[in-house]
């Protein structure tokens, strides 16, 4: 079976990044307030995130999966991370 290339849909993921791109480095050159320049550059980070996804075929609610996995799998070990340092903090200061 031969994959078929759709052109004009890399063409278009392509211009829309490159936008993506162009206007951050737009934003960081401009004299907006520190926090402003900060929530653009979330806004781009999560539109390429989006775009990548559906670009390889995933959708939106794919999101809400990966948060779940997370929450699930990743999160316990970064809090018993810090919980171990705590203790060693209150260990030292004794």
């Amino acid at each position: 079976m031969l994959y078929e290339i759709n052109w004009g849909n890399i063409i278009i993921h392509f211009v829309f990044l490159w936008l993506i791109t162009l206007f951050t480095a737009y934003i960081k050159k401009t004299s907006l307030d520190p926090k402003t320049k900060y929530y653009f550059n979330i806004a781009a980070i999560v539109l390429v995130f989006l775009t990548v996804l559906h670009f390889i075929g995933y959708e939106f609610y794919i999101i809400f999966s990966l948060i779940e996995w997370a929450t699930k799998f990743i999160l316990p070990w970064v809090a018993l991370y810090w919980v171990v340092r705590l203790i060693k903090v209150f260990e030292a200061k004794s």
